[in-house]
């Protein structure tokens, strides 16, 4: 929650099991106008192992997809050009901060 903005977006987009809790600022929640949301793949497991596969076999060329880099502070101008189809996939380098 901390990386979002006021009024923005929270995304869990790590694999969770059924047990699996986490805390959040209720306060921050409520005055900052957070949503929090999370993204599902049921796949998880299968797909990303064979995208890196045909990565290490040449198959696919992952700068094709990678259309930009930016650092940590960036995130909110990729997402806006993302958004606006100006941009497939950021790398996100945090040490150009």
């Amino acid at each position: 929650m901390r990386t979002a903005r006021k009024g923005g977006t929270s995304i869990c987009s790590r694999a969770a099991r059924l047990e699996r809790r986490f805390a959040v600022d209720a306060q921050s929640l409520h005055y900052e106008e957070v949503t929090i949301t999370s993204t599902f793949h049921h796949h998880a497991g299968q797909h990303p192992r064979r995208r890196l596969d045909l990565i290490a076999r040449g198959v696919i060329d992952p700068e094709r997809y990678i259309t930009g880099e930016a650092p940590l502070t960036g995130v909110a101008d990729c997402l806006e050009r993302m958004g606006e189809g100006r941009q497939l996939k950021t790398l996100i380098r945090p040490e150009l901060d």
